[in-house]
């Protein structure tokens, strides 16, 4: 078991590298200057943290982005803050970090705030906040909530395991919900995740 713990752990760096390149081109091919300067900024934030799977954390973010363009999402914007997402939350980046190196990115840094979970915020208070932002913090959220659902399995303790999974029926699906109700254009990137 640990000889394929560890393989596996060498196919998601691997994938990870080549989903890292991968948005590179695009985003230069796309001329997206948010994500040019989100991609090296969450590599170098989330730099040396790996999951318990031995995988490395900045493979998850960039699932995120892969699974959003591959949905056909297409906004600058929206895939910085899903690269960034964790980065106030799980590394040394603050805010005002966050607000210096992107000066003209208000949106971006606002998405990326409303996705950090704070120390001592409530489930409510949080996924009302998410709900507030509207579409594009929700599809992030759905998204990352997706790809952490695909691969909790060694990732999470059982426990961990158990709980977002009622975190997840409690509050992910009722704001697929309100997504898919309030935004209904946003139903092709959300009814995939969401059924999954």
């Amino acid at each position: 078991a640990p000889r394929q713990h560890t393989k596996t752990a060498r196919q998601r760096s691997r994938q990870a590298r080549q989903d890292f390149r991968w948005l590179e081109r695009t985003a230069t091919k796309r001329l997206w200057p948010l994500t040019r300067i989100a991609l090296p900024l969450a590599s170098g934030c989330h730099h040396n943290q790996y999951r318990r799977t031995g995988a490395p954390y900045l493979a998850h973010p960039l699932r995120i982005a892969r699974t959003l363009f591959s949905l056909g999402a297409r906004d600058d914007a929206l895939f910085a803050a899903a690269l960034l997402h964790d980065t106030v939350e799980d590394t040394g980046m603050t805010e005002q970090h966050l607000r210096d190196v992107l000066p003209r990115a208000s949106e971006v840094v606002r998405l990326v705030c409303a996705l950090t979970k704070r120390a001592g915020q409530s489930l409510d208070d949080y996924f009302e906040t998410i709900r507030q932002q509207g579409r594009m913090a929700i599809l992030i959220k759905v998204a990352d909530r997706h790809d952490n659902l695909a691969t909790m399995n060694g990732a999470f303790t059982p426990e961990r395991m158990k709980n977002y999974l009622t975190e997840t029926e409690e509050c992910i699906q009722p704001l697929c919900a309100y997504g898919l109700r309030h935004f209904l254009y946003i139903a092709p990137f959300l009814t995939p995740l969401f059924t999954r």
